[in-house]
């Protein structure tokens, strides 16, 4: 089972922009019998499941530059990350740009990534 909760407003400032947050669980194993399995995402021997659960929190803002091109910064923030509340968060900022040529085709180009750890 998988819950994923979005908020999203737009026309935020302009025609064609709009902001979201997004909130969901990371994908978590609840258990397997599988011991080759489970050893090979990293578990200790005999746990059959993920340790901690991992949230994913997101944050973005689509600027509309024309009809053909959108610009959109996000941040990221994992919390427990491997399902392992041991490991220190990460946050990671990214831009993506959509260059829309036709009404139904659209290509997104990442241009922009960084990340660093929260201790």
């Amino acid at each position: 089972m998988s819950l994923t909760i979005v908020l999203v407003c737009f026309l935020m400032f302009h025609e064609g922009n709009m902001a979201g947050i997004i909130a969901c669980p990371q994908p978590k194993l609840t258990h397997t019998s599988n011991s080759n399995q489970a050893r090979a995402i990293g578990l200790p021997p005999g746990q059959r499941s993920d340790r901690d659960t991992g949230w994913h929190l997101e944050a973005f803002y689509t600027f509309r530059v024309n009809n053909n091109i959108t610009i959109t910064p996000g941040v990221f923030w994992l919390t427990a990350p491997n399902h392992d509340e041991r490991n220190p968060d990460v946050v990671v900022g990214a831009v993506r740009t959509t260059f829309n040529f036709q009404e139904v085709r659209t290509l997104t180009i990442t241009d922009f990534s960084f990340g660093f750890n929260i201790r």
